[in-house]
């Protein structure tokens, strides 16, 4: 099995993490600037990569 080509979990985590230990998050809260709604892209697979590796969309 590949490994999947859409967003994960851990690397949503990491993005959060990174904005707040810039304290961009809690800055928001006290002079909000338009940060929220949080927009972080997300990437997914293909139709054929879906098609190659459908086990693995199945979990």
């Amino acid at each position: 099995m590949s490994k999947p080509v859409w967003t994960l979990p851990a690397e949503l985590r990491a993005e959060l993490d990174k904005r707040w230990q810039r304290g961009q998050i809690l800055t928001e809260s006290l002079a909000p600037s338009g940060l929220f709604p949080l927009r972080i892209p997300l990437k997914s697979p293909s139709p054929a990569q879906l098609a190659a590796d459908f086990a693995a969309v199945q979990v």
